[in-house]
């Protein structure tokens, strides 16, 4: 599984930027294949995290707990997701979230200084990073936008529309946190979206 994991990895990699063969020789080595199983973490609040990693097979779903003690879920990574605590990694301070396999998952995973090294060797990885930096800050701040100015209605309605595969693979109170709503006004709302 891991040669097959590197090579999609690969193939993910040239959908984003022109990488040559030779140069592909030449980083491969340095990203790793990491197996993480069904409610493993990835990333416990106060780690410290050093990695730019890829989800390649599974899902994950990043959270910190409230005020209240419980766990508020902000975003959900699935297949070709790029993942980490952004946060964490520039700061080099320690974490404030989980992350978490929803399912047996596997990552690709390459250390911060390696990466900055072979950016300097293959350029087009610094691309590779400004997509990604570019990618998770739009999908943030439209994130924040839909939090705080849809009903609970409209939040489903946009989930159903634009993740739909989310549905069959994440337990219903995750899916509630990640709304901002709790499970019962969920299911109410799914039932006046299964009469509409």
């Amino acid at each position: 599984m891991p040669a097959q994991i590197i090579e999609d990895f690969r193939k993910h990699l040239c959908k984003t930027v022109p990488l040559g063969e030779s140069d592909w020789e030449y980083i491969k080595p340095y990203f790793k294949v990491h197996h993480y199983l069904k409610k493993e973490a990835l990333i416990v609040s106060g780690d410290k995290w050093n990695n730019y990693a890829v989800v390649m097979k599974g899902c994950f779903r990043h959270c910190f707990l409230n005020r209240n003690g419980q766990e508020s879920v902000i975003s959900f990574f699935l297949e070709y997701n790029w993942i980490g605590d952004n946060e964490s990694l520039t700061s080099r301070q320690p974490s404030g979230f989980k992350i978490e396999a929803l399912e047996n998952s596997y990552v690709i995973v390459i250390d911060k200084s390696d990466f900055a090294t072979l950016s300097y060797q293959v350029p087009v990885l610094r691309e590779v990073l400004r997509n990604w930096r570019y990618t998770n800050f739009i999908s943030c701040q439209y994130q924040i936008h839909v939090t705080h100015t849809l009903t609970a209605l409209e939040k489903y309605r946009h989930f159903l529309k634009s993740q739909p595969e989310l549905l069959l693979r994440i337990p219903h109170r995750m899916i509630a946190s990640y709304l901002g709503v709790n499970p019962e006004t969920l299911s109410r709302v799914r039932r006046k979206t299964c009469r509409i």
